[in-house]
């Protein structure tokens, strides 16, 4: 995990699913609702539907 993926983490952007890849040193995140708020209220509306899963 970087730093930056950790304070967005902290910040409750992002929640780390449970998944990893240890050959690739890999940990998988989803964007939290908060996460996606912050991204709106920066870039705009989404230019798609979010791909729920």
């Amino acid at each position: 995990m970087t730093a930056y993926m950790r304070r967005l983490e902290v910040l409750g952007l992002v929640a780390a699913t449970g998944r990893t890849d240890p050959g690739k040193k890999a940990v998988e995140y989803w964007i939290t609702d908060a996460g996606r708020a912050e991204l709106q209220q920066r870039f705009g509306p989404f230019s798609t539907t979010p791909i729920e899963g």
